[in-house]
C-alpha cells in the first residue's frame, strides 16, 4: 500500500495542451502519468485527495521522480524567472522525454507568462549511466505544472504553494498533508482550492558553512562552487556563508571563532588537505 499525500491534474509547461494527473506519495516521490484526452474542467489543475491509502501498484506505469533525488520544488508567476535563467546557464541542460511534463534546456527562449496562471517547479538529480561508461552521474531533470483552475492568480498561486510545501515537508520532516477548513467551512476540496500545510510541521530553514580553497582544482575550486554548487542550492533553498581560505589554518581559526550552531552543515571545496584541517579541529571540539 501506498499513501498518496496530494493528488491533481495539471498542464504542463510549456506545452499547455499536454495534461497529466500527478501523485506525491510519502517516502516514493512525485509521480506522473501524461493523459491521452485533456480532463473535464472541474478536474482540471488541483483536484486533491490526501492521504488516501491506495495500492502501490497502480502507479507503475508512471514516471516518478524519486524523493531521495528531489532537492527542491518552488512557486512562481513567471516560469522561467531572472534568477532560474541565471542558474540554467550554470548548469549542464538535461535532455528531453516525451515522457516528462517539461526538462529544461539551458538558454531556450520562453513565452511570456500567463496572467492569472501560477506554476511549480520540482528539481531532482536522479543517478543515471553515462554513456559508454559503467560510471554512475546524477543528471538534473526539473518539471514545471501550470495551475490554471482559478481566474485569477492568487487562488492558482495558494494550490502550487500547497504542492510545494507538501514537496518540502516530505523531503525533509517527513511530515503528511492534512486538511484545514475552506473558507465556506468545509474542509473538502473543491474547484481546485487545496488544503494547505500546516507551517509548524515544515522543516526550519537550513543554512551552511562553505569553505573553499581558490587554489585547489587547480585554482578553479571557486569558479567550480559558483556554477556547479551555487546552483542547486539555491533550487534546494539552501542559503550559505562562504569562506575563502587564504592560508594554513585559516578555515581553523574562523571556526574556532564562530559559533557553529549557526550552520546545519559543511561543505569543503578543496583537496584533501583543508579536509584533513576541518575533521581534525572537529575531533578536538568532540574531545
Amino acid at each position: 500500500m501506498a499513501k498518496v499525500l496530494l493528488d491533481g491534474t495539471f498542464s504542463s509547461h510549456p506545452v499547455h495542451n499536454a495534461f497529466f494527473h500527478v501523485v506525491l506519495i510519502e517516502n516514493r516521490g512525485l509521480c506522473y502519468k501524461k493523459l491521452k484526452s485533456p480532463p473535464p474542467p472541474l478536474l482540471s489543475s488541483g483536484t486533491c485527495e490526501l492521504a488516501q491509502l491506495v495500492d502501490s501498484n497502480q502507479y507503475d506505469q508512471y514516471e516518478c521522480l524519486e524523493a531521495n533525488d528531489i532537492v527542491g520544488c518552488q512557486c512562481m508567476r513567471d516560469p522561467i524567472p531572472s534568477q532560474q535563467l541565471l542558474q540554467e546557464k550554470s548548469l549542464t541542460s538535461s535532455g528531453s522525454d516525451s515522457a516528462e511534463p517539461n526538462v529544461e534546456v539551458s538558454g531556450t527562449g520562453q513565452s511570456a507568462p500567463i496572467p492569472h496562471v501560477a506554476y511549480f517547479c520540482v528539481y531532482s538529480y536522479p543517478l543515471r549511466k553515462q554513456l559508454f561508461s559503467k560510471c554512475m552521474r546524477r543528471k538534473r531533470i526539473s518539471v514545471t505544472f501550470s495551475v490554471d483552475s482559478n481566474d485569477n492568480f492568487g487562488d492558482n498561486l495558494k494550490v502550487a504553494q500547497t504542492w510545494c510545501s507538501a514537496i518540502r515537508c516530505m523531503l525533509h520532516g517527513g511530515a503528511q498533508a492534512v486538511s484545514a477548513p475552506s473558507s465556506n467551512g468545509d474542509s473538502e476540496c473543491q474547484n481546485g482550492v487545496t488544503e494547505k500545510i500546516p507551517c509548524q510541521v515544515c522543516p526550519l530553514q537550513r543554512k551552511l558553512l562553505v569553505l573553499v580553497n581558490p587554489h585547489s582544482g587547480p585554482g578553479k575550486a571557486l569558479r567550480i562552487f559558483q556554477e556547479r554548487i551555487v546552483p542547486v542550492l539555491a533550487e534546494a533553498e539552501v542559503s550559505y556563508d562562504l569562506i575563502v581560505t587564504d592560508k594554513a589554518k585559516f578555515a581553523q581559526e574562523h571556526v574556532r571563532s564562530a559559533n557553529l550552531n549557526r550552520w546545519t552543515g559543511i561543505v569543503i571545496v578543496s583537496g584533501d588537505g583543508l579536509v584533513y584541517e576541518v575533521r581534525l579541529f572537529a575531533f578536538v571540539l568532540m574531545g
